[in-house]
């Protein structure tokens, strides 16, 4: 009996071990066999890698020039919109193609500030004014008549101009004195009586000026024109009212009344109708105002009017 189960011993362990190589065997067949499969599927997907990189590279390109046509065919619309708009495209178009034989090609000018691109291209300017015309060459037929026209040209000239000095001068020292101008303006400035210079005097004009003692500044002055008729009086009113500067008629004094002023001086002059005077009153600013100097004349008239 116990050899028998030496026996039984021996054969169970020789399966055991013939079995436990085959597991081995078909451990280290596996490993060979998934080896070779992860080979092959390494080397069929780098195709499959690059199939798909040229797909989707081609799917790019068909994009990109989709939008590049989308922006073509816009800018082209707004190219022919602006055509339409501004002539001046069409210009530079046309002279561009004038010059495409290898000539010079024109380049127009880029707005030079933000105001002009808003509004875009210039309108036409006008056109230069005309040159004057050269003056009219005198002939001798036209100084014949101007020799012709002369006398009465002087004729008219001495009518209106006073007669000349001969006598005693117009009467007028009475008519304003140093102590009405004081009381009338309250000045405290040194005048002393003379008179003016550039008008000669005649028995149809004279003049009393106040002058100031030191000061080189005006002082007050008065003026009296006799007329001989009530239109020649109306006359040179009206001429003074032309002549003087910064008129303003008025009625402070008489009916024809105007007041001016240039300067530094003040003037206030009115005509006398029933007298057939022009009187004159003029005063520096220093020391009237127009007030004071309306004052000073209201006195003039009152000794006028009263003789």
């Amino acid at each position: 009996m116990r050899p028998l189960k030496w026996m039984a011993f021996i054969v169970l362990g020789m399966t055991l071990v013939f079995g436990g190589c085959k597991s081995e065997e078909k451990k280290a067949v596996e490993p060979e066999a998934e080896a070779e499969s992860s080979t092959e599927s390494l080397k069929k997907s780098p195709a499959k890698e690059k199939t798909g990189a040229a797909k989707a590279d081609k799917k790019k390109a068909t994009t990109a020039d989709k939008k590049k046509d989308k922006v073509t065919k816009s800018t082209s619309k707004d190219t022919a919109a602006r055509k339409k708009s501004d002539p001046s495209l069409k210009d530079r178009a046309a002279r561009t193609a004038k010059h495409a034989d290898g000539g010079p090609v024109l380049r127009p000018e880029a707005p030079t500030d933000d105001k002009e691109r808003a509004l875009g291209p210039r309108k036409d300017l006008p056109p230069p004014p005309a040159a004057r015309p050269a003056p009219p060459v005198e002939t001798a037929k036209d100084g014949a008549k101007k020799e012709q026209e002369a006398p009465k040209a002087k004729a008219i000239a001495q009518k209106k101009t006073i007669a000349p000095f001969s006598g005693k001068p117009l009467e007028v020292d009475h008519l304003l004195s140093l102590a009405e101008i004081v009381s009338a303006t309250g000045t405290k400035v040194r005048l002393q009586k003379d008179h003016m210079e550039g008008i000669p005097l005649s028995a149809q004009y004279n003049n009393v000026y106040f002058r100031e003692k030191k000061a080189h500044k005006f002082g007050v002055s008065m003026q009296v024109w006799q007329e001989g008729s009530k239109q020649d009086a109306r006359w040179r009113f009206d001429q003074m009212a032309k002549s003087f500067p910064n008129v303003t008629e008025n009625r402070a004094v008489t009916e024809k009344t105007f007041f001016a002023y240039w300067g530094d001086l003040y003037h206030l002059v009115f005509l006398e109708w029933g007298d057939r005077k022009v009187v004159s009153v003029s005063c520096g600013n220093h020391i009237c105002t127009p007030e004071t100097l309306l004052q000073v004349a209201m006195k003039v008239h009152d000794r006028v009017s009263s003789k």
